[in-house]
């Protein structure tokens, strides 16, 4: 293998690595199988890959426990004063572990990021993010950070409080599970003391005020979660809750979508309007992860079900079935609560967290709510104006699908490529890639018409333009089309050295007389370079 294909294997591989992760951690999170083409839409070319090294890891489920087992950190000391116990979780971003502080003789969280996932300036600066946000966040019920530093190896860490508690997520699986409706059970099942509400319901209600309250201190620092849902909430034993996982939060006027293309939050739990990356009121969007995160813990089902793609077209053109119709008997105060929460239009919500956090309070205190649940008329009459106004409905359905689906049937359409690709590629000669122009001629016309129809249906697939067209461009070259030859040249001409490259061959082709010159062209540094060079 040369040296430039080994720093190319290196990067797929561990491309590769990063996106088996998000699924595994997707399927986990979610509690069903990851939509690996979503995941997957900026590398459709790895679709396949990914799922051959997902039939893998389903198939040795022990893996996780036995690496926690014998991960060499344990035991290690980091900047000489955390001494690292257990692994206490694991996600596709990083490592917490429960440490000792030897210097304050204290018990802490060490949050370790892997350096060797996926894009590491992606990592660090989430890492970064959440170390800021943490740091200028001092709240009950926000998690607490102490120290940050760096491990010997290069990968930074975060060290933060122990929370002596319990995942939202489990309490929720208990909750699905065992459809009790009082709390009595928390105690024996998890060890939760200090719960203030015999009724689980209440209870929930109650958590999610404290999760409102955290969240509020934020919003006073200006600083915007964007991902809260079941599984970066902990309730501690002795009853309260807690919020964690800053790593996508936002600043006042901040952008709202990390990349070309690619929304933040958790698609179950995420506002609508994240859809266009046209966010006016960031607090808007925790209003609804707060509303959408209650709705799923008061009916132990989501607002919105099934797979990334079908929960993202859902939400780009429906409402939640109303929570009473999911749990009957839920009280009008509690439904009120999650219709405004959970209000598509972000101006039809609380204005602030704080507001939610007021009609969550009067509900625990038995008062009346500041709003009224949405009217069976009012769904109606939206119902029939989505019915009348279908057009409309279609049009909705297209701008979420520029936004996502389009993603998903570009990479479809890309494993089809891909596959047709493979198809005509193993038809052209294999010397026509050898550069002395003697030893990849054909004199025999019939052969060479094949050749071309060949090459033109290897190009026509459209996938992996730059060897086709580069391959195409130099036997057309040979057989003097010119023309032909730079207009394929000019198609793959992304970088400086290929612009030149396609400068002097135009050149050549005006003056047939001259030799192409190939002297002082531009650095080769991209790998399409590497190729073409």
């Amino acid at each position: 293998m040369s040296s430039h294909q080994e720093p190319r294997r290196q990067e797929r591989e561990g491309t590769i690595a990063d996106l088996v992760a998000r699924c595994l951690s997707a399927s986990e999170e979610q509690g069903t199988h990851a939509d690996i083409v979503e995941i997957c839409r900026e590398h459709p070319e790895l679709v396949k890959d990914v799922e051959r090294a997902l039939r893998t890891a389903v198939r040795i489920p022990t893996l996780p426990s036995v690496t926690a087992a014998s991960d060499p950190r344990i035991g290690s000391l980091l900047v000489d004063r955390y001494r690292l116990i257990s692994r206490i979780g694991q996600g596709a971003m990083g490592t917490v572990y429960s440490a000792t502080d030897l210097e304050l003789s204290r018990q802490v969280a060490v949050k370790i990021v892997h350096h060797y996932f996926g894009d590491e300036s992606k990592a660090l600066a989430r890492f970064d993010r959440e170390a800021s946000a943490l740091a200028s966040i001092q709240h009950e019920n926000v998690v607490r950070i102490f120290d940050r530093g760096v491990t010997d190896e290069g990968s930074p860490f975060l060290v933060m409080e122990l929370i002596d508690g319990v995942s939202c997520s489990s309490i929720l699986d208990w909750a699905e599970a065992s459809r009790a409706t009082e709390t009595a059970r928390l105690a024996n099942d998890f060890g939760l003391q200090g719960i203030e509400e015999s009724n689980l319901l209440r209870q929930v209600v109650r958590w999610m005020l404290n999760i409102a309250a955290g969240i509020s201190a934020a919003h006073s620092k200006g600083i915007y979660h964007r991902d809260i849902k079941p599984s970066n909430i902990l309730i501690r034993r002795s009853g309260g809750a807690i919020l964690l996982d800053f790593g996508i939060a936002s600043t006042e006027g901040a952008a709202t979508v990390t990349q070309t293309g690619a929304a933040v939050g958790t698609p179950t739990y995420m506002a609508p309007e994240v859809l266009s990356g046209k966010v006016q009121r960031q607090a808007a969007q925790d209003v609804y992860g707060i509303a959408a995160t209650l709705y799923h813990l008061l009916t132990l089902s989501p607002p919105f079900k099934g797979s990334p793609s079908d929960i993202l077209t859902a939400l780009a053109i429906r409402e939640p079935v109303p929570a009473f119709k999911v749990r009957p008997g839920l009280p009008r105060d509690a439904q009120a609560i999650l219709d405004h929460g959970l209000a598509r239009n972000p101006a039809a919500r609380y204005h602030t967290v704080q507001d939610l956090r007021n009609d969550l309070e009067a509900f625990l205190d038995h008062r009346s709510v500041s709003v009224r649940p949405t009217s069976a008329l009012v769904r109606l009459g939206r119902r029939a104006c989505r019915s009348r106004l279908f057009l409309g409905a279609a049009v909705a359905l297209l701008a979420v699908s520029a936004y996502f689906g389009f993603e998903e049937i570009n990479a479809r359409a890309a494993v089809a490529r891909s596959d047709a690709f493979e198809a005509v590629w193993p038809a052209v000669p294999a010397n026509l890639c050898i550069v002395t122009k003697r030893n990849r001629g054909y004199a025999n016309f019939s052969i060479r018409s094949s050749i071309h129809a060949d090459l033109d249906a290897v190009v026509a697939t459209g996938h992996d333009s730059v060897p086709s067209r580069t391959i195409r461009a130099l036997f057309l070259w040979d057989q003097d089309d010119f023309a032909g030859a730079l207009e394929d040249f000019d198609a793959i001409a992304t970088t400086a050295y290929l612009l030149e490259l396609a400068s002097r061959y135009r050149a050549a082709e005006r003056d047939p007389a001259a030799a192409l010159d190939l002297a002082d062209l531009p650095p080769v540094l991209e790998p399409v370079d590497h190729y073409v060079a």
